[in-house]
Formats: structure tokens, C-alpha cells, sequence
């Protein structure tokens, strides 16, 4: 092999060296790994576009499985009650024509991770995660207002 040659297989000096995994980040990756394979099936919702409208329906190829997920979701098997908060998460999740599918898939998450035992639950877990909401966007706009609109803004968030 002539001099300034490289064998096959050998890394080049300007090659970035891999970074070692830590330990706290392996442990984290392993936590997390084992709670999706050990998590319940889950349920989440879709924006479809039918007839110049949208309409929101269940992400899952099985309607029913997804409906009876969705209600052990929601800590109901009363089918009134789950269309009902469905249908409210659904509107709060609408800033004009359309439904922030981000924002409704994450107030589904809080729900679903409160993992309510009953309707009363799932109803407090949901203004739970409604009150958050506005909490978040009122500090959003606290962080990017002028001192005329920051005294009202505060006065809403803090009160």
C-alpha cells in the first residue's frame, strides 16, 4: 500500500467520530421504547375534507375498535357522552374553518393520559388541559407585547 493510501473500511480524519450514547439518554430511550410497547392501543383523530367541508373522524382503520377506544379513552362507555365531549374538544379546537388537528390530538393526549375513571374525571382532565391552553397563549402574547396591551394580558393571566 503506497504512502497517503487508505485501506478499505477505514474512516477518513475528516470524518465526524460517532458520539457515544450517555447513560441517563439510553435509560430514557429504554423507558420510553417500553412504554409504547407495553401502551394500550390508541385512538386519535383526523381531518378529512368531504363536500367543501372538513369533518373529523376517528384515525383508526376499524370505526367501531376505534369508537370503544375512544370511549375507554374518555373513561365512558355512554356513547351520548362521548360524542358530546368529542364534539367539544372538536370546537374548542377550531380557530375558524378548519380544526387545529395539533391542538386537538394533544388535548385527546392530557385526557388520555389522566386516564379518568368516569365522565367527571374526563370532563376536569379536559378543562384541565383547556385552562393550560389559554395559559400558554396568554404568556405567548405576554412575550411579545408592547406595555399598553401588557397590563390587561397580565391581569388575564393571573387572575
Amino acid at each position: 500500500m503506497a504512502k497517503g493510501e487508505k485501506r478499505q473500511g477505514e474512516k477518513q480524519h475528516s470524518e465526524k467520530a460517532v458520539r457515544k450514547v450517555t447513560a441517563a439518554e439510553s435509560e430514557a430511550v429504554r423507558k420510553h421504547h417500553l412504554a409504547r410497547l407495553e401502551g394500550k392501543p390508541s385512538v386519535r383523530f383526523t381531518v378529512a375534507a368531504e363536500d367543501n367541508h372538513w369533518v373529523v373522524r376517528l384515525d383508526h382503520p376499524d370505526e367501531r375498535i376505534g369508537e370503544c377506544l375512544l370511549a375507554d379513552a374518555l373513561g365512558s362507555t355512554n356513547r351520548d357522552f362521548v360524542r358530546g365531549i368529542a364534539a367539544q374538544l372538536i370546537y374548542a379546537s377550531e380557530p375558524g374553518a378548519t380544526v387545529d388537528l395539533a391542538k386537538l390530538n394533544f388535548k385527546l393526549a392530557v385526557i388520555k393520559e389522566g386516564k379518568p375513571r368516569d365522565q367527571f374525571e374526563t370532563m376536569l382532565i379536559a378543562q384541565i388541559g383547556e385552562v393550560h391552553a389559554a395559559a400558554m397563549k396568554l404568556a405567548q402574547q405576554l412575550a411579545y407585547v408592547g406595555i399598553p396591551q401588557f397590563d390587561s394580558i397580565e391581569r388575564a393571566f393571573t387572575h
